[in-house]
C-alpha cells in the first residue's frame, strides 16, 4: 500500500499567515482609498484603479475579492463626482480583466457600470455609445447573454431619445434572437419597450395586441 503523503502543519500555516498578511493589505489599501475620496478624489481613483489592475488573476484566490470591491467603490466614487466620462473609460479598462470572470459576473458588472453612468446627468448620448461599444465587444467575444441585455437597454434609450424607428429596429432582430433562446424574463422586457413605442406614436391598436 502506498504511503499517504500528509500535508506538513508547518507548511499550511506558512499558507495561513501568508493570506491572511494580503487579505490585510487589500483591506488597507480598501480602505486608503476610501479615505482619499473627500480629500483628493484623483488620488483616490488612482487607489482604486492600482487595487483593481493588480489583484491576482486567479478568481480561486480569496484575495481576488479585494478587487471586485474595489470596482463596485470606483464606480459609486465616480457617479458622486459626476465623472461621466471615466466610468464608461473604466469599462473598457476592465475588459482585459473580464477573461478570467465567470461570464454572469462580467455581465454582472457591466450592467452595473451602465447603471451608474445613467445616474449622472445629461449622460444620455454617453449611455448610447457606451452600450455600442459593450455590444461590438461582446459580439467579438461572443457573450450572447450580456449582449442580448445591452441591446435591450440601448433600444430604451434610443426611445427616451424619441429615436422610434432605430429601436424597432434592433427590437425586431434581437427578438428573433431571444425568441429560440426562450428567455421569459427578456421577451416580456423587449414586448414592453415596443409597447412604449407604440404608445409614443400613437399606435394605440398595436400596443393593446401587444
Amino acid at each position: 500500500m502506498a504511503d499517504v503523503q500528509m500535508a506538513d502543519p508547518m507548511d499550511v500555516d506558512v499558507e495561513v499567515q501568508a493570506s491572511d498578511a494580503s487579505a490585510k493589505y487589500f483591506e488597507d489599501k480598501l480602505d486608503q482609498a476610501r479615505d482619499l475620496e473627500t480629500k483628493d478624489s484623483a488620488q483616490a481613483i488612482k487607489a482604486y484603479k492600482d487595487i483593481i489592475l493588480n489583484m491576482p488573476q486567479d478568481q480561486d484566490d480569496p484575495q481576488a475579492k479585494f478587487r471586485e470591491k474595489a470596482i463596485y467603490a470606483l464606480g459609486d466614487h465616480l457617479v458622486n463626482k459626476g465623472l461621466a466620462q471615466e466610468i464608461s473609460t473604466l469599462s473598457k479598462d476592465l475588459r482585459p480583466l473580464f477573461a478570467d470572470l465567470p461570464k454572469a459576473k462580467t455581465a454582472k458588472l457591466v450592467r452595473h457600470l451602465i447603471d451608474l453612468l445613467a445616474k449622472t446627468s445629461n449622460s444620455t448620448a454617453l449611455q448610447i455609445e457606451m452600450c455600442k461599444d459593450c455590444i461590438k465587444w461582446c459580439t467579438g467575444e461572443k457573450r450572447t447573454f450580456l449582449r442580448h441585455r445591452v441591446e435591450t437597454r440601448l433600444a430604451a434609450l434610443y426611445l427616451h431619445e424619441m429615436k422610434y424607428q432605430d429601436s424597432l429596429e434592433l427590437l425586431t432582430r434581437l427578438l428573433s434572437e431571444v425568441k429560440k433562446l426562450d428567455d421569459k424574463l427578456l421577451l416580456v422586457e423587449i414586448h414592453l419597450i415596443e409597447c412604449r413605442i407604440h404608445y409614443a406614436v400613437q399606435n394605440l391598436p398595436k400596443a393593446k395586441a401587444g
